[in-house]
């Protein structure tokens, strides 16, 4: 015996330092297996004084052993809240099988676990229920990730701060463009604002999507419009809100005088070949919108709001066409306006045709009443 002990030595050094961790190992089984005990079996405290002792514990076991616990807490129906706590809060794979597994955790647990990683917002994200206040605190954080794994969920709703905050974030994050068009908790003012740097197929979505016929809204608000248009001092608040929402559209020049519609289509034709302030500002009063509106329009590389524009002024589908093939023409090759091919003109053509002349004028006057962070491409 002695000389195996001396052949021998760091073997039974092995032994005395693994005993310590096998038997906290199994202390910690037997404390979980009677937290695992029916309710009826134990009374409240001596749960938590059991919860008690094994928080301490923790501190004292490996990964390995403390992924056990958390695994076998997961199927027990309310484990301890203060022992809960501390498990959720540990590392990933430790709350991993309670994140995954347990229902019984409230809101307040898991938006305080959502601030422990992003891998543990990943897991919460993919929880079976998740209620508005959870998903503004998972969407609090830049993972983007996580936000589009939201977005794909049609059973979770976002609330409209958080919705404000994911259209601006499309500006730059194209991957959220598409998801977000799809969400049914998007409002024209989310479509309209985006639409601007969206793609074809998407600006499409967004017109297609938001067609209106405000004829109710109208019908509501025409007593107002003979109390008010004709006022020499009107209310500039009254009168925004009646412009945005009237049918009519006449165009005018400067001064207010009616302008033809063949002298629009001619402004028009230039300003779209060749934009200058002066051609902005014409358009901009014919248009019946702001000149800062009309240079965003006219220097927009899509052409589709300049097609809205055509439909809302009055023009005819033959008339537009006709616009497009002259503005080809005359176009300078220094222009800074959108440079159009005979395909784009097709599918511009297909924009003017799939939109309803009342539908137009409330999209060319809603970007102007709404507008909020200006371009100008003429950097004037």
């Amino acid at each position: 015996m002695m000389n195996a002990v001396a052949q021998d030595p760091d073997n039974s050094e092995e032994k005395k330092g693994r005993a310590p961790e096998i038997q906290r190992a199994e202390l910690a089984s037997r404390l979980v297996d009677v937290l695992s005990l029916p309710a009826g079996q134990m009374n409240e405290n001596e749960r938590a004084f059991t919860a008690d002792i094994l928080d301490q514990l923790f501190d004292h076991v490996p990964l390995k052993v403390k992924i056990d616990i958390s695994t076998r807490l997961s199927r027990v129906l309310a484990p301890p809240a203060l022992l809960l706590r501390r498990m959720l809060l540990e590392q990933i794979e430790v709350a991993t099988p309670l994140l995954k597994e347990l229902k019984e955790i409230t809101d307040v647990q898991l938006i305080e676990v959502a601030g422990v990683s992003v891998a543990h917002r990943q897991v919460i994200a993919r929880r079976l229920k998740l209620n508005e206040a959870v998903i503004d605190s998972l969407l609090s954080y830049p993972d983007i990730e996580v936000v589009l794994h939201l977005l794909q969920r049609p059973d979770v709703r976002i609330g409209e701060r958080r919705l404000d905050e994911l259209v601006a974030m499309t500006e730059e994050n194209y991957v959220l463009r598409e998801p977000l068009l799809t969400r049914r908790e998007l409002t024209p003012r989310h479509g309209f604002t985006m639409f601007w740097w969206l793609d074809r197929p998407a600006r499409r979505k967004v017109l297609s999507r938001f067609a209106m016929d405000r004829s109710v809204l109208q019908d509501a608000l025409k007593n107002l419009y003979c109390e008010v248009f004709p006022d020499p001092e009107p209310d500039p608040v009254t009168k925004g809100v009646l412009k945005l929402c009237d049918r009519r559209h006449r165009a005018r020049g400067p001064n207010g005088e009616t302008v033809s519609l063949e002298v629009v289509q001619k402004t028009f034709t230039n300003a779209f070949a060749n934009p200058t302030p002066e051609l902005c500002m014409a358009v901009g009063f014919m248009a019946g919108v702001s000149s800062e509106t009309a240079k965003r329009i006219l220097f927009d590389r899509g052409g589709e709001p300049f097609a809205v524009m055509c439909k809302s002024a009055g023009m005819s589908r033959s008339d537009f066409s006709d616009l497009l093939v002259r503005a080809r023409l005359i176009r300078d090759p220094e222009s800074r306006g959108p440079e159009v091919s005979e395909q784009d003109c097709e599918y511009l053509l297909g924009i003017f045709d799939m939109m309803a002349r009342d539908y137009s004028r409330t999209a060319l006057r809603y970007w102007d009443w709404r507008r909020g962070i200006q371009l100008d491409p003429l950097g004037d």
